[in-house]
């Protein structure tokens, strides 16, 4: 079942879709050419979300519209692990550690020993980054095969090393895009890309006080529907 909301006045244009299968609502898009109309629009939804008693409500937010939906409740509806090897050295290193614990788990010692001549120092770095020890990584000499299989159970354990997306990914973007330049604009959260969304319970809440109380919603510019996904450098920054 497909709703639309219209406002010719403001040139703006909401669609949403709830689905039986589901018990969700979904908004699938919202076009708006003067401010005002797209919280405008999320009231209208939620109005109809609230007079069916959905629990949930998501949507697809992309381009640079992740600050303006979490402004007005939602949070990412997923917090999935990801690598951290992955995130702090890049593709290269996470391939570079999974191959060396491959060829020592094949028994592959001379492969092994060759491939280490050529990432060692890689491999030496993200070991020394792990144990938190600050070392100047220009002298850094390459890690011997010896090494390795001293290291074998701390490589494993920094292998599956995961770091949540909402606190590493998410919340840097907006926490960075919130707040207007001098010049009124914000800054692009694209590099987000598409982000499934999803009303955070706060967000609900203060819907549901705001259409029943008849006034105006109040958005989440102080992120605080998100606190409990950030770390204390995070929260000492707001």
């Amino acid at each position: 079942m497909t709703f639309h909301y219209e406002n010719y006045s403001s040139s703006g244009y909401l669609q949403y879709h709830y689905s039986d299968n589901t018990a969700t609502m979904h908004l699938d898009r919202i076009v708006s050419h003067t401010k005002g109309f797209g919280t405008d629009g999320y009231r209208h939804m939620m109005k109809a979300v609230f007079e069916r008693n959905i629990p949930s409500i998501t949507t697809d937010a992309s381009f640079s519209s992740h600050v303006f939906h979490t402004f007005m409740g939602m949070i990412p509806l997923h917090n999935h692990g990801l690598s951290s090897v992955k995130l702090q050295f890049g593709n290269c290193g996470l391939k570079a550690l999974t191959a060396a614990l491959q060829l020592n788990d094949c028994e592959s010692l001379e492969e092994l020993d060759k491939f280490l001549a050529k990432n060692g120092k890689l491999l030496k770095i993200i070991l020394l980054y792990y144990q938190g020890e600050d070392s100047d990584y220009d002298e850094v000499q390459p890690l011997t095969l010896e090494e390795f299989k001293q290291n074998k159970e701390a490589f494993e354990e920094i292998q599956t090393k995961t770091e949540p997306y909402i606190q590493t990914i998410f919340l840097p973007n907006i926490m960075h895009n919130r707040i207007p330049q001098e010049s009124g604009m914000r800054r692009s959260t694209e590099v987000l890309t598409s982000v499934m969304m999803k009303m955070s319970p706060e967000g609900m809440a203060r819907w549901r006080e705001s259409i029943e109380e008849n006034k105006p919603f109040v958005p989440f510019k102080d992120l605080s529907h998100l606190r409990i996904y950030m770390d204390n450098d995070q929260l000492n920054s707001l």
